[in-house]
């Protein structure tokens, strides 16, 4: 779990065709984490990445 602090900035712009567009941004000032992963035990595969 994160607790994220900060705001979020919304923009409106028209593109080279004339048709509106949006945009969001998530501005982060501070980041917690709440708590620590999980650890794998000896029993327990390991996860395989995908390729």
């Amino acid at each position: 779990m994160i607790m994220v602090t900060g705001r979020i900035h919304y923009t409106k712009w028209t593109d080279q065709n004339g048709t509106d567009r949006y945009g969001c941004e998530i501005i982060a000032e501070q980041v917690d984490f709440l708590a620590k992963a999980k650890e794998a035990s000896k029993e327990e595969p390991k996860k395989r990445r995908s390729k």
